[in-house]
C-alpha cells in the first residue's frame, strides 16, 4: 500500500526548498511561495504554495492540492509514481 502521508510528510520538511528546486521563477512573500502557473499562461503570479504546509492553490482556476500533487503534475506522471519515488520503492 502507498503510503500518500508519508510521502507528503517528507516533502512538507522544506517546502521553501521544493519550491527553490521546482518553481524556481517564483519568490517568497510572507509564508507563501509566488509564482506564475508553471501549468498555464499567466502574465501575473496568481500561483502560491503555503510554506508551512505545502498545500497550494492556483488563484485564477481554484486548482489546489498537496506537494505530491504538484510534483506529478510539475514531473508529468502520476502522484502514486511520486510516492515509490519518495518512499525509496517501497509500497
Amino acid at each position: 500500500m502507498l503510503d500518500f502521508k508519508s510521502a507528503q510528510a517528507t516533502l512538507a520538511r522544506d517546502v521553501q526548498g521544493f519550491c527553490m528546486k521546482h518553481l524556481p521563477r517564483g519568490k517568497r512573500k510572507g509564508d507563501w511561495w509566488l509564482i506564475s502557473s508553471p501549468f498555464r499562461a499567466d502574465k501575473n503570479p496568481s500561483f502560491v504554495v503555503h510554506l508551512e504546509n505545502g498545500r497550494w492553490k492556483d488563484l485564477s482556476t481554484g486548482e489546489r492540492g498537496d506537494l505530491v500533487d504538484l510534483l506529478a503534475r510539475l514531473t508529468g506522471t502520476s502522484a502514486a509514481d511520486v510516492v515509490r519515488d519518495i518512499c525509496g520503492g517501497r509500497t
